[in-house]
């Protein structure tokens, strides 16, 4: 996502990775590779796809929107000519819709900022963030006997880059990032 790879990019674990923690809403570009992979991608053996973003162009946005499986809360915009900035929250909705999972009771939310400014024209900063979180609530009692699962996950994604053109033949990709992610 922007240059930053994730790991386990999905909502809902415990149902096959369902959702993406990435919103479309927030999304420029989706480039899927199935084989033959270029060296930048390293050792990769599946398939990888690579997000990219928008880049608000509008002044200010805001939208709000409701779905079946979520609710979520996102605004964009430029100022000037220099800073762009993107906050996009998702609430998931699985759990108010109950009579699709049975007594299963999954919820989720994420959060994805990013901020960017041109420094120079051929100069620019970026700064991205990526939180979500999945938890799982589960009780049955069958034949006297009581089973329990109670599982959460947590991805923490937080990335700083910086593009330099230096010349025709000289361009410079700097990125600094951390990742963390917790299962229970």
């Amino acid at each position: 996502l922007d240059g930053q790879e994730l790991y386990e990019a999905y909502h809902l674990k415990d149902y096959d990775n369902a959702l993406s923690m990435v919103p479309t809403s927030a999304l420029s570009r989706l480039d899927l590779t199935t084989g033959a992979f270029p060296a930048s991608y390293g050792d990769r053996m599946g398939a990888i796809l690579d997000m990219s973003t928008v880049i608000p162009s509008q002044p200010r946005r805001f939208r709000f929107s409701v779905s079946v499986l979520d609710a979520q809360v996102e605004t964009a915009g430029q100022r000037g000519e220099r800073l762009s900035w993107l906050v996009s929250g998702r609430r998931g909705a699985t759990d108010l819709a109950g009579r699709l999972f049975g007594e299963e009771d999954p919820g989720y939310w994420d959060l994805f900022a990013k901020v960017g400014d041109q420094l120079t024209p051929g100069q620019s900063v970026r700064g991205n963030g990526l939180h979500s979180a999945d938890r799982l609530g589960f009780e049955e009692v069958k034949n006297g006997e009581l089973r329990r699962l109670d599982t959460e996950y947590d991805s923490s994604y937080l990335w700083l880059t910086h593009q330099a053109v230096l010349s025709d033949a000289l361009f410079v990709d700097t990125a600094l990032s951390t990742s963390r992610i917790d299962r229970d």
